[in-house]
């Protein structure tokens, strides 16, 4: 099992990085800034008990996700999304997270989820 993070360029999202590097380790993490490079390399390696964890940058980066909405069927996904307005929580949710959260939250929340995740599926 691994663990995809896509980041961007959110502070937030390289602390939570370099938390999940030093609890993991190297080689269960694969982290992204850039969204299609993400993408790209999700189409070809995601299996059923992978976690992805995705830092929403803007509405638009958020429409991008939706156009492949079906790569994160099969997956655990967790979403940070950028804002709290109705719109934005409303698409968020068409990608079915596990767990969807804002960029302005406590990051310890999904690192205990990931930490679960992680315990119900250990290898």
């Amino acid at each position: 099992m691994k663990v995809y993070l896509y980041s961007g360029q959110h502070e937030a999202g390289s602390k939570f990085r370099l938390l999940v590097l030093k609890q993991l380790g190297p080689d269960c993490l694969k982290s992204f800034a850039n969204i299609s490079e993400m993408l790209s390399s999700l189409a070809l390696s995601l299996k059923s008990k992978d976690i992805v964890i995705l830092f929403v940058e803007t509405l638009r980066e958020l429409e991008e996700l939706l156009l492949v909405q079906e790569t994160f069927d099969d997956v655990r996904l967790i979403l940070i999304l950028p804002q709290r307005d109705q719109l934005t929580v409303a698409k968020g949710h068409r990608l079915r997270p596990r767990y969807l959260t804002f960029i302005d939250s406590n990051m310890s929340g999904v690192y205990g989820v990931v930490e679960k995740m992680l315990m119900m599926h250990p290898d």
